[in-house]
């Protein structure tokens, strides 16, 4: 890539003249608020640790708290399990420059290009993902999922150093926001010019038009949010609810809920014959057999509550999928137990007098067995503390351990 930039090109020696002075600092002094570099979580009860890597750190932190309800790795698991954020110390190992925001602090008027910005982001990538792969190396955090960093960048062609990014005020109506930055990176453009340049669907941008929610540019290669010209700030509520706004006002389906298993969905034709008898663990589970092609592009942008499956758990209306319209439906045991606990807990329960195993698959089914009222069961999960006198809760992930020790 810089090869293949003009050695004349301002922010390619800017770049250079960065990379030949490099300072790489601590955390201790560090702007959370608009730094970029690498950050660790570390548990306050045990040595469990994960390491990252952000544009701004501020952003991060509430990126993780975003996905943490929505999300199947193996840092996220460990917080639900543990408890909450609040179990978990947050520190920044080092900092970084970010070099577009850098760039254009020093050059305010300069407008840059398409691939100018590309090339921006990517070295700062480079940088703070080289030093994450180092912490990652020495420190070998346990709750990473992998322990090999990846780059976002995979192309580039020398002719977005041509196209122009940022264009002149008039008749131009949208600004574009980096997810590395706070400041605006493209704009003013048209929706069609936006649209063109980011290289996605005409209703993308409509759709996420002036919502603080990102959505992926697979030419820029990272994520994106755009405003409206005149508008001084992002609307919090979720774009993909605008669809949504009308009641929902249906009976509830003519079925037997309370025979289905515990903590999984099920999908019914228009009949009400069961299309997957095996069932769901999650919605989205669901959404991707049923609706590979919804699924795909939900996911894409960056929306993982399949609101438009979910909001008919139980009511007497077709949801239109790939596979035809269907029902999704759950024994309500199901719906209390997400309520209260969030993703159901699958547990077993070890009689330590007959050491005899019995599974749950979620902490309501246990509930419903015992008929007793949901409890704190995190208070005797993986602990020496024991339930009802006679009893230990057990995951399916310390199984193996618990019975190793005894």
């Amino acid at each position: 890539m810089l090869n293949t930039i003009p050695d004349n090109n301002v922010v390619k020696l800017f770049v250079t003249d960065k990379l030949s002075n490099l300072i790489i600092n601590s955390g201790e002094k560090a702007d959370y608020k608009s730094s970029a570099g690498v950050y660790t979580y570390k548990h306050k009860v045990s040595d469990n640790s994960y390491v990252g890597s952000a544009f701004n750190f501020k952003d991060r932190i509430k990126s993780h708290k975003d996905q943490f309800r929505n999300s199947e790795s193996k840092f996220y698991k460990f917080i639900a399990e543990s408890g909450s954020w609040d179990s978990l110390d947050y520190s920044i190992l080092y900092v970084a420059p970010n070099l577009l925001k850098e760039f254009k602090s020093l050059n305010p008027l300069y407008n840059l290009s398409k691939g100018e910005i590309i090339f921006l982001v990517h070295i700062t990538e480079l940088l703070i993902k080289t030093l994450e792969q180092s912490v990652i190396t020495n420190k070998s955090p346990t709750l990473n999922s992998e322990l090999s960093v990846y780059f976002t960048y995979t192309s580039w062609d020398v002719d977005f150093l041509n196209q122009k990014a940022l264009l002149s005020n008039k008749a131009k109506s949208v600004v574009v926001f980096s997810e590395h930055s706070n400041e605006p990176i493209l704009g003013p453009l048209s929706i069609q010019q936006t649209t063109k340049i980011l290289g996605i669907s005409k209703d993308i941008v409509p759709r996420y038009l002036n919502f603080d929610r990102y959505f992926y540019s697979p030419v820029l290669l990272f994520k994106v949010k755009v405003l409206e010209m005149g508008i001084s700030k992002f609307n919090h509520k979720d774009p993909n609810s605008f669809s949504h706004r009308a009641k929902v006002n249906h009976e509830k389906i003519n079925f037997k809920l309370e025979g289905l298993e515990v903590g999984k969905y099920f999908a019914l034709d228009e009949n009400k014959v069961m299309l997957s008898p095996n069932g769901y663990l999650s919605i989205r589970e669901f959404c991707r057999d049923l609706d590979p092609n919804r699924f795909a592009e939900l996911e894409k942008a960056g929306n993982y509550k399949f609101e438009y499956i979910s909001r008919y758990i139980n009511l007497n209306k077709l949801i239109s999928t790939l596979r035809g319209n269907v029902y999704i439906v759950a024994n309500p045991l199901t719906l209390q137990d997400k309520r209260r606990y969030g993703k159901p807990v699958p547990v077993y329960l070890k009689n330590i007098e007959t050491n005899e195993l019995t599974f749950f698959n979620s902490i309501a089914s246990l509930c419903e067995y015992f008929k007793i009222k949901p409890f704190r069961y995190k208070l005797y999960l993986d602990t020496n503390r024991i339930w009802k006198d006679k009893y230990k809760l057990i995951s399916q992930i310390n199984l193996s351990q618990n019975n190793e020790n005894e």
